[in-house]
């Protein structure tokens, strides 16, 4: 049976309404937790841990197709729990208390879709239209992985000399901007100053524990579901694509200790959904995107 909460974008970063309270929507999360001891999603009411410690990404778990949660665990990623979100400070930017994460245990039990402009997260919706875009989607590590060019060449814009960095990223709705693993992708698109974020399952030194870091950020222009992408990351104009700009950055820590591991080029993050209507099925391999 069809099931609606209240979808919310606030403070760079993507909410839902649950009986229980708001909680932060992470892909990036293999597992949900909160304060609570339950998160009712989809009218369904689970029990949640109050902290869990992530799980590692290694290239053994990369098996395409599987919901499989990380199963190894990388001793030096911090445990997490609502209080390592502190350095987001969401909850006096969002006028609310934050109760919880909800992660991919949760997310990829039934399709969902995310209807940014009606602000409205509609569990186990109508099927998309026939003109939404298909995006291919691996879950890995309990996390999705999703095809994607960013850089002049692979989006028709911006960046140096037009060449792009096709490849496979993390899509994580718990990013408020996006994240090359490598620091010289940085010249791919304009620069664009710095911004400060958080990344709380890095261990304690490296910027967890609610202690932000700064980093040079770049607005580089990003295909996503580019897996058809031609000699040089090219994508012609009128490939089924969804195409959008959005903030990059670059942190030594995050990708010696995530993305690295993880065999990824980096990190997609949520900015682009607000305007979009997202069907986000795991369990199907893909997501669909539509115009708002």
């Amino acid at each position: 049976m069809q099931h609606t909460h209240r979808l919310v974008y606030l403070a760079n970063h993507m909410f839902v309404d649950l009986p229980e309270g708001r909680f932060l929507v992470d892909t990036g999360s293999p597992a949900s937790f909160g304060e609570t001891r339950t998160a009712s999603y989809g009218g369904v009411e689970r029990p949640i841990p109050r902290n869990v410690v992530p799980g590692n990404l290694v290239p053994g778990n990369l098996v395409p197709g599987n919901l499989v949660p990380g199963n190894l665990v990388q001793p030096n990623l911090a445990p997490l729990s609502v209080k390592s979100l502190a350095g987001l400070d969401l909850e006096a930017r969002i006028g609310a208390r934050l109760r919880g994460v909800l992660g991919m245990d949760l997310l990829a039990t039934d399709t969902v879709l995310w209807d940014g402009p009606r602000g409205r997260a509609i569990v186990r919706p109508s099927a998309p239209p026939a003109d939404a875009v298909r995006v291919e989607l691996t879950v890995a590590g309990g996390v999705p992985l999703v095809e994607a060019c960013v850089g002049g060449g692979g989006a028709g814009g911006g960046g140096s000399g037009g060449s792009s960095r096709c490849g496979r990223w993390i899509f994580r709705t718990g990013a408020q901007c996006s994240y090359f693993r490598e620091g010289s992708d940085l010249t791919l698109g304009d620069p664009d100053g710095e911004f400060e974020d958080v990344v709380p399952e890095l261990s304690s030194e490296q910027g967890a524990d609610g202690h932000p870091f700064r980093t040079p950020a770049a607005k580089v222009a990003v295909v996503l579901g580019a897996n058809g992408a031609g000699d040089g990351g090219a994508v012609p104009a009128s490939s089924a694509v969804v195409r959008f700009r959005d903030r990059f950055g670059h942190h030594a820590p995050l990708s010696a200790q995530v993305l690295e591991p993880a065999g990824v080029d980096g990190v997609i993050g949520v900015s682009w959904l607000a305007k979009r209507r997202v069907w986000f099925a795991p369990t199907q391999g893909a997501m669909w995107v539509a115009a708002g």
